[in-house]
């Protein structure tokens, strides 16, 4: 073997090779048929790149020779080329070459480019005289079909080619797949293991021995196993793609990427540049990826796996509608859970709840959901957006079970108990989620929410620490934290922490924002004003900065917040939020007109978007035109039959019109679709009591209850309603059946001493109120409430101060 010296690479080895065959051509004039002799004894002794240069001199001087153009298919197949191998085989059939030396390796090369349809539509009904060439033949058609996830006919064919060749190697990996499909992973081993025995360089068995080993989790094993198949054939691109795959997962890009580039394969190869855009999509390289997924397309638009990756890549850089067209023809292609998932959290991103739950349902039954916690959590995801907080729960407390998806199924059961009104549970998954996940912040997130609501900044800032621990890069956690001591009223200290935020990103809207209202309270309006000023001198179109300086410019009367908010609009011509923001400037500032016209603009250059046209319905209320914005709204519900903002808002300006038997109408509608939703339910009972149907509304309410999530906000909807009835009484057992439901709520607490009081049972109103304190220091609503009571009684010294 020759020695490799530094600087020749096999490029270079392959050119100097050239370089001496052609002189020696030119000196001794050899003719074609001497030139095939040669090309023979290099493919037997697997020296293709010099067979390739004897073959195309033969071509070059004899064009119409069978035999080169076959053994020259035959020898870029041997050098991971099957692109280019296609062409020259099917020439060599036109030249009358045998299709019993021809057609298989035809078949291997379509197979090989991924072409499963076209080898199966050309391939299939034919039969060949040698028994040899019939069984690779059907191992091959057995691999299309098993690509096409096709398992019976992959089984039929595999099982026509040990009939015509009996322990034929390909045919016994084609079965092996299928086992490791079925899960007989013993079966798979063993059959792959007589593959390789029958065949010891059929490379495509040490390939899948390693895809095995990957599958059991055994990754070092599996890369040896990868290896050691690059040296039964080093041109075999599966191999190196699988081994790129190994060393993407485990983040070693650079690794990859060198095995890649070393391919020794044409770029047009689609598996080359399929793999090349999962590597720049791993990185975060969204053109690069783009690029390499088109030009992979542009050769094989039919392949679902490449299809699927395109759609990933769209689905990550934001482009759901393209992601989901891609998604929706991959599916169509190769259905499978991988697909499903990818598309229905495409479909979730666009808010289009009901469409996605559609797509998961072929897979939310059965075993396979339970071993696949990843689906599990899009599962749950699907059926929180779609209102079933039930089911919602139940997804995730399966999916907590395994460790990649500990973190983020406990931060949602977390939120679904906050949002329920079950603190306390809320607070133990998040504190559970929080510990268990330490790159994810988010759960650390909805701690400081948590405790800021429950007016506890101490516990908020010892979360927003972790926050800051685990992302210290992130200046989001110096903003958590500088709230948290703005609760606890340390403003010097609120201020470094808004300022270490800036360090870390100067132009951090959030920081900009909190420290503008220490400002504001310290009486230095024009300084607040100033530091927005500098950042848009750098940054002058930015949406954030222009949203955030237009509402500090009304806040504080300095400037002209419209203007501003018109050039968000303009320099932001796709976004929504700018349009919101100026619509609801105009609203606030009595400028009916204006709202309305802003409003109809971008509701026409957008009629398919939800919340553009309910702003477009509040602009009209506000020009009079009632029967306009019930119109409209009308017309939104019924565009989309499963979107519940638009009855939420209908219903809401049905009552404003005093029209209550209409509101209840359209918020039963609603609530039939998002049955959990305590927001709609709040909102119907409001209805009732507002026609004075109180029944009817302490029927809402005793609903609630009888959902297990939903019992503790049942019984406290039940005490308002009760309440605005003057039921005290009633109201005051039902506040304390919420605290029974849930002892750390709050507001359920503050209601019963209301209650008591309103009953002139002041003595047991004190004794509520000091056991609450002492058990929950923090909660300034109770001890405010407590004092007010003690100002009205003329007690100047309350209990439980």
């Amino acid at each position: 073997m020759m020695r490799s010296f530094p600087g020749h690479g096999p490029a270079a080895s392959v050119a100097a090779a050239a370089v001496l065959v052609l002189f020696l051509t030119a000196c001794s004039k050899q003719t074609p048929e001497e030139l095939l002799v040669a090309a023979r004894r290099h493919l037997a002794a697997r020296e293709y790149a010099s067979a390739h240069i004897e073959l195309r001199n033969v071509i070059k001087a004899a064009p119409a020779n069978g035999l080169a153009h076959e053994l020259l298919g035959t020898t870029l197949l041997r050098m991971g080329d099957p692109v280019s191998a296609e062409p020259v085989l099917r020439r060599a059939l036109t030249l009358a070459r045998p299709p019993e030396t021809v057609v298989p390796e035809l078949a291997l090369a379509l197979l090989r480019q991924g072409q499963a349809q076209q080898l199966i539509e050309q391939f299939s009904r034919i039969e060949l005289n040698d028994p040899g060439a019939q069984a690779s033949l059907r191992a091959s058609i057995g691999h299309a079909w098993l690509a096409r996830s096709e398992v019976k006919a992959a089984s039929e064919a595999f099982l026509a080619a040990q009939s015509a060749q009996p322990g034929n190697a390909f045919a016994l990996l084609g079965e092996a797949r299928i086992a490791a499909q079925e899960e007989r992973l013993a079966d798979a081993v063993a059959l792959v293991d007589s593959a390789s025995k029958n065949d010891p360089r059929l490379v495509e068995a040490h390939a899948f021995k390693g895809q095995l080993l990957m599958h059991l989790g055994r990754q070092p094993q599996a890369r040896e196993a990868l290896e050691q198949a690059l040296s039964v054939d080093p041109a075999y691109l599966p191999v190196r793609l699988a081994l790129a795959s190994i060393l993407i997962d485990s983040k070693d890009y650079a690794a990859a990427k060198k095995i890649l580039t070393t391919a020794g394969t044409p770029s047009q190869d689609p598996r080359l540049q399929t793999q090349r855009a999962l590597l720049a999509l791993r990185q975060g390289d969204w053109q690069s990826a783009r690029d390499a997924v088109a030009a992979a397309l542009r050769v094989a638009p039919d392949d679902g796996v490449t299809l699927a990756l395109a759609g990933e890549i769209e689905l990550n850089s934001g482009n759901f509608m393209l992601a989901e067209q891609y998604l929706a023809r991959s599916l169509a292609l190769q259905p499978n859970a991988g697909v499903r998932r990818l598309l229905a959290t495409t479909q979730l991103r666009q808010g289009r709840a009901a469409k996605a739950l559609k797509t998961l349902e072929p897979v939310l039954q059965g075993n396979a959901l339970q071993n696949d916690t990843a689906l599990l959590l899009l599962a749950g995801e699907v059926s929180l957006a779609n209102g079933d907080l039930r089911r919602a729960e139940e997804y995730f407390e399966s999916a907590k079970t395994a460790v990649a998806t500990e973190a983020p199924a406990r931060t949602r059961l977390g939120q679904l108990a906050i949002r329920t009104g079950d603190f306390v549970r809320g607070e133990q998954e998040l504190l559970a989620a929080s510990g268990s996940g330490p790159q994810s912040v988010e759960p650390d997130l909805l701690l400081v929410s948590l405790y800021l609501r429950r007016q506890e900044p101490a516990k908020a800032l010892v979360a927003a620490n972790t926050f800051i621990k685990k992302q210290p890069q992130n200046p989001l956690g110096h903003v958590l934290a500088g709230t948290a001591l703005v609760a606890e009223q340390h403003g010097a200290q609120a201020r470094q922490s808004f300022e270490a935020a800036l360090k870390l990103k100067p132009d951090h809207v959030p920081a900009l924002r909190a420290l503008a209202e220490l400002d504001i309270a310290e009486g230095k309006a024009a300084d607040a004003l100033q530091r927005f000023d500098t950042q848009l001198a750098l940054r002058p179109n930015d949406e954030q900065l222009l949203l955030a300086t237009a509402g500090l410019q009304e806040g504080t009367g300095r400037g002209d917040a419209a203007a501003t908010l018109r050039k968000a609009v303009a320099a932001n011509p796709k976004s929504h939020d700018p349009v919101v923001a100026l619509v609801q400037h105009h609203l606030r500032h009595k400028d009916a007109a204006a709202a309305f016209e802003v409003a109809r603009s971008a509701a026409l250059s957008d009629p398919g978007d939800i919340q553009l046209t309910i702003l477009l319905a509040a602009a009209q209320e506000a020009t009079g035109a009632v029967k306009d914005a019930v119109g409209t709204l009308t017309s939104a519900a019924a565009k989309d039959p499963n979107a519940v903002a638009p009855l939420i808002r209908l219903a809401q300006l049905q009552a404003r019109q005093r029209d209550f038997d209409a509101a209840a109408s359209t918020l039963t509608r609603a609530r039939e679709k998002v049955p959990d939703d305590l927001g709609v339910a709040r909102d119907l009972a409001g209805v009732y009591v507002q026609a004075n149907k109180i029944d009817r509304a302490l029927t809402v309410a005793k609903s609630l209850q009888a959902r297990r999530l939903q019992a503790s906000a049942g019984h406290a909807l039940e005490g308002d309603v009760l309440a605005l009835a003057k039921r005290w009484g009633e109201a005051e057992r039902a506040y304390r059946a919420a605290l029974s439901a849930d002892p750390e709520a709050r507001d359920a607490a503050a209601q019963v001493y209301r209650m008591l009081f309103a009953l002139n049972r002041q003595k047991e109103a004190d004794a509520f109120a000091s056991e609450w304190i002492a058990r929950h220091p923090s909660d300034a609503t109770m001890r405010l409430l407590v004092a007010d009571a003690a100002v009205r009684t003329g007690n100047a010294s309350p209990r439980g101060m």
